[in-house]
């Protein structure tokens, strides 16, 4: 068995490998090699029996051990291949290797590319011998090589609180909750006389301890209300009662916003995930911790998206999603079966008294004239009080646009008679004497001026 966990820092790997290690330990062993990268969790077994340990400042001997037990396998592979077999009798010697936090190794800039290449003919060769590789990492990528990475037969991800998600290659995708133990734990079972589970893809639930996911039935909140009403905006203020709040809007694909979701809950979405195993790692990583799950555009969602959305429903703390009034029968088709099972807030547009009053509340304390720019905000926003904030709140000296010649009002400069008095004596010379070089001269001064007049008078008029 190839085992690859991985998850966020205290998502639960620690106790996943604990509760594998309190069977695999009690089994039959030529040799055991524990790796730990983080040097708090696996020190505890490194006193017993067969156990090769190296804590995370001995890389060293990280990559002295993994290249020992490499040469070795390939001995031990010539001899199979000598034999005739193609799979190792299960009286053969076999080995453990277990390495937490595996990403502190492969990374190493003086050992990282040993220990990667041992890590791939180990994963490639132990199938055949009937070893045990049990990896753990935060993330997979730039942690486990990826030619190491495809001889995996199994993958764990934790989702934090003990909740965990099984793909073993193959087989139906398994999900649950494991059980806590401590390494003090483990090792009173390693005393027991409780016969352990055989360190098969098969046992793996069992060997988790893992509990059935209960599904729950979260309060919901649905706000209502025609487009631009205000809805995203009253979603935004609904009352923080969980310790996490996730929000996640349902007018993007179906995809991208499960993997909004899980991301934003802490998880990891697998390579290469069905969007089915992607609703059912959303919900664990929902249960993980009490969450207020904001669900907005409930109308845009896709007919798919309505079982996933009733599925977070059963796994959330609380539920609070905005939709468009319904009026079409399609529409109720969607939009009923979560307002007969929830709380509904019909959101009314303001009327200018209100609005007037919203948007005084977030003015800005200096403007030129308050109350042109509370009358033209009314105008904009049609009393929709996320508009009527929103339009408020951009309201600085010149920087909302549809109301800025109420911030800046200019007065329209009167044209002086001094010009009109210059080009009326010229035309008095010209016609004292009319030649022909004054003329041309005093002709292109009157067009000059001319010229400029109509310029300042056009700018004017534009602003």
């Amino acid at each position: 068995m190839r085992l690859a966990i991985t998850g966020k820092t205290r998502s639960g790997k620690s106790t996943a490998v604990h509760q594998i290690l309190s069977h695999a330990l009690r089994a039959q062993w030529a040799g055991i090699i524990i790796l730990d990268g983080k040097g708090s969790e696996l020190q505890s077994y490194a006193a017993l029996e067969k156990v090769t340990y190296c804590g995370p400042d001995q890389l060293t001997q990280w990559a002295a051990a993994l290249a020992h037990h490499a040469n070795q396998m390939a001995t031990r592979y010539s001899h199979l291949v000598d034999r005739g077999l193609r799979q190792a009798d299960p009286a053969d010697p076999r080995y453990l290797i277990v390495i937490d936090e595996v990403q502190k190794a492969t990374r190493d800039k003086q050992h990282g590319k040993s220990i990667k290449d041992s890590l791939t003919l180990i994963s490639e060769q132990s199938a055949a011998l009937n070893d045990v590789l049990i990896l753990s990492t935060q993330r997979e990528v730039n942690a486990i090589p990826p030619s190491t990475r495809t001889n995996f037969n199994c993958w764990l991800q934790m989702l934090g609180a003990g909740y965990f998600y099984l793909q073993p290659d193959g087989d139906n995708k398994i999900s649950g909750r494991t059980t806590y133990i401590t390494p003090t734990d483990a090792l009173a079972r390693l005393a027991s006389d409780q016969p352990p589970l055989p360190l098969e893809l098969e046992h793996l639930p069992c060997i988790l301890g893992a509990q059935p996911v209960q599904p729950g039935r979260a309060p919901v909140t649905i706000y209502l209300g025609e487009p631009g009403s205000g809805k995203t905006w009253r979603l935004a203020q609904h009352p923080r009662r969980r310790p996490r709040t996730i929000e996640v809007d349902l007018s993007q694909p179906h995809k991208q916003a499960l993997t909004q979701l899980i991301e934003a809950a802490g998880a990891v979405v697998p390579a290469r995930c069905a969007i089915p195993d992607m609703v059912e790692i959303a919900a664990l990583a929902l249960q993980a911790a009490e969450t207020l799950l904001l669900l907005d555009n409930l109308h845009a969602a896709t007919a798919k998206m309505i079982p996933t959305v009733e599925r977070l429903i059963q796994a959330a703390g609380e539920v609070a999603m905005t939709a468009n009034t319904p009026h079409t029968p399609a529409e109720h088709t969607k939009i009923d079966p979560f307002v007969s099972r929830g709380s509904v807030v019909q959101i009314q547009t303001l009327s200018k008294t209100q609005a007037i009053q919203l948007a005084a509340e977030h003015l800005p304390e200096e403007i030129v004239d308050p109350v042109a720019t509370q009358r033209r905000i009314w105008d904009l926003s049609k009393g929709h009080p996320a508009t009527v904030v929103n339009l408020a709140t951009q309201t600085q000296r010149g920087s909302l646009e549809e109301i800025r010649h109420y911030q800046a009002p200019q007065q329209n400069e009167v044209i002086g008679i001094g010009p009109f008095a210059l080009i009326a004596l010229l035309f008095v010379l010209l016609l004292w004497r009319a030649d022909g070089y004054v003329m041309t001269a005093a002709l292109m001064m009157a067009i000059i001026f001319v010229r400029r007049l109509a310029i300042q008078a056009i700018s004017q008029n534009r602003t």
